[in-house]
C-alpha cells in the first residue's frame, strides 16, 4: 500500500502563528472555567486522579489552558484527605455539592491560585499548577465548614 504524502494544496507557514505548545499559567489568582475533565491513572499506576482542565477567562492570559489534578483514587489516607478537602472545596465553589460525574463541574467558573510547584516526577523543577480554589465572593479559600446553628424563626 502507497502513503499518502502529498498536501491537497500548499500550505505556507508564513501566514500562520506556531504553537508554541502548552503554555503554564503564571504564579496569580485566576477567574477559570471548568472546560473538561477526566478520571487518569497515576504515572505509577498505584491510583488514579480527577484532572481538570481550566480556561482563564479574563485579564492579559485570557484563553489560557490550566489544570488541576486531584488524587481520588491513590491509597495514602493523608493525600486521599487533601484531594477530597480539594474536590469538595470545587464542589462548593462550583454549587455541585452531590458530584456523581465530574462532567457537572464543566461550564462552571472558578477562582483559583496557582503557584510555582516545588518538584515534579523525575525532579523537574519550575512549573506552576493550581494550589487551592476560593470563593468568588470573598477571596478566602474554601474549605468544609461546621454546621450553623439555625436562626430562631421570625415573628410573625
Amino acid at each position: 500500500m502507497t502513503k499518502l504524502t502529498q498536501l491537497m494544496s500548499p500550505f505556507d507557514a508564513t501566514t500562520v502563528q506556531p504553537d508554541s505548545g502548552l503554555q503554564q499559567l503564571p504564579i496569580g489568582t485566576y477567574n477559570a472555567m471548568i472546560e473538561d475533565s477526566e478520571i487518569k491513572q497515576t504515572f505509577n499506576g498505584n491510583g488514579y486522579y480527577l484532572r481538570l482542565s481550566l480556561k482563564c477567562i479574563e485579564g492579559v492570559n485570557e484563553g489560557r489552558a490550566g489544570f488541576m489534578n486531584i488524587n481520588i483514587g491513590i491509597e495514602s489516607e493523608k493525600a486521599k484527605e487533601i484531594a477530597f478537602k480539594t474536590l469538595s472545596a470545587v464542589c462548593r465553589a462550583t454549587g455541585q455539592m452531590m458530584l456523581s460525574d465530574s462532567r457537572q463541574l464543566h461550564g462552571h467558573v472558578i477562582r483559583v491560585e496557582v503557584a510555582l510547584q516545588a518538584e515534579g516526577r523525575g525532579g523537574e523543577k519550575g512549573y506552576t499548577e493550581v494550589k487551592r480554589v476560593i470563593m468568588m465572593n470573598d477571596d478566602q479559600p474554601t474549605q468544609a465548614a461546621p454546621a450553623a446553628p439555625a436562626a430562631p424563626a421570625a415573628p410573625a
